[in-house]
């Protein structure tokens, strides 16, 4: 899926941004205390992550590239 950056900024999560799994004693510390024992996952950060890969689009004739703003998440594959 290709989106904006403006738009994967807001409505994407990065899965590569979950935290490490908690260990038996911070998991019952932290659900002692009422704090997630799992860090929630950050948004995507769109050009700023070495991941993100622009989308480039071919004019009607077939070899003028056409500017575009979209783009993709690399870590998911091709759209």
């Amino acid at each position: 899926m290709t989106l904006t950056e403006e738009e994967a900024k807001k409505t994407k999560r990065c899965q590569e941004s979950f935290g490490p799994p908690a260990t038996p004693m911070q998991m019952s510390y932290t659900v002692g205390v009422g704090i997630a024992a799992h860090t929630a996952p950050l948004m995507c950060l769109g050009s700023a992550c070495m991941a993100w890969r622009w989308v480039q689009i071919i004019g009607g004739d077939g070899f003028t590239p056409m500017d575009t703003d979209k783009g993709y998440c690399g870590k998911a594959g091709k759209p």
